[in-house]
């Protein structure tokens, strides 16, 4: 018989409000994935300007887009707002019925029991422990769901600008996740804590300085894309690695 999880054990303990948890789940991916739309409006605004430069006078188009940039984010904050909301609700419902749940097979024991801990102790433990289950329900599971969205939202994303740049932006990706597949390696970790004796904070701050500077270096392919669409402000036509270094170099 496969072992029920933690995660279904709780939702069973929220019965029917365990819909609200599912629903804070979807409302948070969906808030992920419009906050993502207000860039794709921005990156109009920025491609009509390189189109009429220096013409300026003839982007028509610009307050329009603008204001469709700030409509989606505004929705994207009410959405993610909405999805807190559901995940507290249920978070909520979840610590009382395990309060009440825990309560009533207490009260079932031998009174010695209740007596060899004290009833202030059991009451702080009941407390604590269910209100230890709000922060995972309401705030991290709702996260997760995010952090999964954004990632998949942003790839659609870059194929869209330009599918050159969505490829090119792949290869950081993977090579950050190799990176980060071998510094937290078992046999790695093993060797970190027994010469630098490490903590897991000083590593994860490694790992995020790593992916940021693999990241960074990454966008100077931007420049690259820019002028092969051979814009009306190309300066030096950086088309190739060499004319690159020149354009960097300047």
């Amino acid at each position: 018989m496969k072992k029920q999880s933690n995660l279904s054990r709780l939702l069973e303990t929220a019965g029917s409000h365990k819909y609200l948890t599912y629903t804070s789940w979807v409302l948070s991916a969906i808030s992920a994935l419009i906050a993502l739309v207000p860039f794709y409006y921005i990156w109009k605004m920025i491609k009509e300007v390189l189109e009429v430069a220096p013409n300026f006078d003839q982007a028509q188009n610009l307050t329009g887009n603008g204001w469709m940039a700030v409509l989606f984010a505004v929705i994207a904050v009410l959405v993610y707002i909405a999805g807190l909301m559901c995940s507290h609700l249920g978070a909520f419902r979840i610590a009382t019925n395990l309060r009440i749940q825990t309560m009533e097979h207490i009260v079932k024991l031998p009174l010695g029991f209740a007596e060899s801990f004290g009833s202030g102790k059991l009451r702080k433990i009941v407390n604590e422990s269910s209100a230890a289950t709000e922060t995972y329900l309401a705030h991290q599971l709702p996260d997760r769901a995010n952090a999964i969205a954004t990632p998949c939202g942003l790839l659609v994303l870059l194929f869209v600008f330009d599918w050159r740049l969505g490829l090119l932006s792949l290869v950081p990706v993977v090579l950050g996740f190799l990176i980060m597949m071998a510094m937290t390696g078992k046999q790695m970790q093993e060797k970190m804590k027994e010469k630098w004796r490490i903590s897991a904070r000083t590593l994860n701050t490694t790992l995020l300085c790593t992916m940021m500077i693999v990241i960074g270096y990454s966008s100077y392919a931007l420049i690259v894309i820019r002028s092969t669409a051979n814009t009306p402000m190309d300066q030096n036509s950086p088309e190739d690695i060499f004319t690159l270094g020149e354009y960097l170099g300047r």
